[in-house]
């Protein structure tokens, strides 16, 4: 886990702008100085992008939505599959 203060942007792997990373092992935790996470942040950069494809399109949306209406702003995209993984959508029924 790490900590960066990012603006809504992922830092470099070796920025050092780095507030904390927090390193997980099977006997706990503890924060450390140094960690490469040339391999975390390569791993997130797909979601940043989609996460930001997803703001792109919410702006469109609430651009061409007319506040005079009367009507509430109401919007699926976060709840579509190319942002959200349907099964985490899913509800587990009555037990």
């Amino acid at each position: 886990m790490f900590w960066a203060e990012t603006g809504a942007r992922l830092l470099a792997a070796d920025d050092d702008g780095w507030l904390a990373v927090l390193s997980v092992g099977r006997d706990g935790a503890r924060f450390v100085d140094a960690r490469d996470l040339t391999d975390a942040v390569a791993g997130l950069r797909p979601v940043e992008n989609l996460f930001f494809d997803m703001i792109e399109r919410l702006t469109e949306e609430e651009e061409s939505w007319d506040g005079d209406s009367g009507r509430a702003f109401r919007t699926g995209t976060p709840r579509d599959p190319a942002f959200t993984d349907p099964s985490a959508l899913e509800r587990p029924g009555p037990r």
